[in-house]
């Protein structure tokens, strides 16, 4: 059974001008290189070979330090980056965090949503004969969601998913399996929304709208304080 990613989905390594690809304003999704879950940041300034990206600042104080390495997703034209590099500078005034890049990586672009890294609570039901398996979702955009579970289920499988955001509003989907790989006992999902109901559909588009306005305000409180700074 193969619990690889696709091999056609294979990252080249290439030596670019951060300035060439990465835009002020837009979002890049954010990892420890030792961990599997994803946040949603803003990028905020760019140099040749650093970048400056907005996170609040409780979460900097608990959890960044510098010289910390760093894992990073961007998706720009036609292409999907994978940048590593090194926390270069915190500044809790701003709520960011300075980068200085030593490896960039791309392939292909194939995705057209936006995918927002939340860790969700869920559970799997491969199968009407299965019990559910509990979940956690990785990342999640408007046409597939990432997550991790025990279930071990195979490429090209479609299976029911709910996705609580609370306990009275529930997201059920149908999902089919486009990658899959191992993680410790764990199995990471890649997957594509096969089904929605109307009333699940509702809840999906009220949590984008909450996932992108935060988002936006991270970015914002970033160029207000700046302009305030210029100003004084």
């Amino acid at each position: 059974m193969n619990t690889n990613q696709n091999s056609d989905y294979s990252f080249e390594n290439v030596f670019l001008n951060l300035q060439d690809f990465l835009r002020e304003g837009n979002k890049i999704k954010t990892k420890f290189v030792t961990n599997t879950e994803w946040i949603q940041n803003t990028i905020c300034s760019v140099e040749t070979d650093t970048f400056e990206i907005g996170i609040k600042v409780s979460y900097i104080v608990n959890n960044i330090s510098n010289d910390d390495v760093l894992e990073f997703k961007y998706f720009f034209e036609e292409y999907e980056y994978l940048i590593r590099g090194t926390v270069e500078e915190i500044n809790l005034n701003f709520g960011t965090i300075v980068i200085r890049v030593y490896s960039i990586q791309r392939v292909k672009n194939r995705r057209i949503h936006t995918r927002f890294g939340v860790a969700l609570c869920c559970y799997v039901i491969p199968d009407a004969m299965k019990k559910h398996c509990y979940a956690v979702t990785q990342n999640i955009s408007k046409g597939g969601v990432s997550l991790q579970t025990k279930a071990n289920m195979d490429i090209g499988h479609v299976f029911a998913l709910n996705i609580y955001i609370s306990k009275d509003r529930i997201i059920s989907l149908a999902v089919k399996i486009l990658r899959k790989k191992a993680s410790g006992s764990d199995f990471i999902y890649d997957t594509n929304i096969e089904t929605i109901n109307r009333k699940s559909e509702a809840y999906f588009k009220e949590l984008f709208e909450v996932l992108e306005k935060y988002d936006d305000e991270l970015y914002y409180k970033y160029i207000n304080k700046l302009n305030k700074n210029v100003i004084e």
